[in-house]
């Protein structure tokens, strides 16, 4: 190989490890969870935005603590940067509630 398609080469690969390295590094990397209705997940909390608020404008954000059984609604406008609590409930609680009422259904 001659000098010159070496130096051709390495410029090229020197490149691509710079993009890399910008990339992955230097960039933050893409938020998870931050399209509607998707939810992403770390440690023992799970994390659901995009949901609409109530207010023009603003987002409703759930956090799931699994260990606890815990579901906490808060409500992010970013033009004030305001984070309101709006709820928090006890998922087990919630859960036993909505199986007795599947059991007096009436059925057909």
């Amino acid at each position: 190989m001659s000098d010159r398609a070496q130096f051709v080469l390495g410029s090229v690969m020197l490149a691509l490890a710079i993009g890399l390295l910008v990339g992955s590094v230097v960039l933050p990397p893409a938020a998870q969870g931050a399209g509607a209705g998707t939810e992403g997940r770390g440690f023992r909390y799970g994390l659901v935005t995009g949901v609409h608020g109530n207010a023009q404008q603003s987002e409703t954000v759930y956090v799931i603590d699994d260990s606890n059984e815990l579901i906490m609604i808060y409500e992010y406008n970013p033009r004030s940067r305001d984070l309101v609590a709006r709820n928090a409930q006890d998922m087990r609680a919630e859960a036993a509630r909505l199986i007795k009422l599947r059991g007096h259904e009436p059925k057909e």
